[in-house]
C-alpha cells in the first residue's frame, strides 16, 4: 500500500473521510454493541451510532463542496434534519 502524504484539505476529502469513518463503525458495529455498558448494557450503541452517522453522510453528501473554508462552518453550525427511519417526518 502506497501512503502519500496529503498536503490540503477540501470538502471532497473531508467528506470522503467522514465516509470511511462511517464504514469503519459499520463494520464493527457488533462489536461496539457487545462492549456498550454505560451508562446501561442495552448493547444498542453501535446500531445507534451507525443511524446517526449514515444521516449525517447521506444528508452531507448532496451537499458537499471543493472550497471547506466558511461556507463549510455555515453549513456545520446549521441544525442537521434527520430521518434514520425513513418517515418523511424531520
Amino acid at each position: 500500500m502506497s501512503h502519500r502524504k496529503i498536503t490540503y484539505l477540501d470538502g471532497i476529502r473531508l467528506h470522503r473521510a467522514l465516509a470511511a469513518v462511517v464504514r469503519r463503525v459499520l463494520s464493527r458495529q457488533d462489536h461496539l454493541n457487545r462492549i456498550n455498558v454505560f451508562p446501561v448494557p442495552d448493547r444498542d450503541t453501535g446500531t445507534n451510532l451507525s443511524f446517526t452517522l449514515m444521516s449525517i453522510l447521506n444528508n452531507t453528501g448532496q451537499r458537499v463542496q471543493v472550497h471547506a473554508g466558511p461556507g463549510s462552518l455555515t453549513m456545520a453550525l446549521q441544525p442537521v434534519r434527520m430521518d434514520p427511519f425513513g418517515t418523511g417526518l424531520t
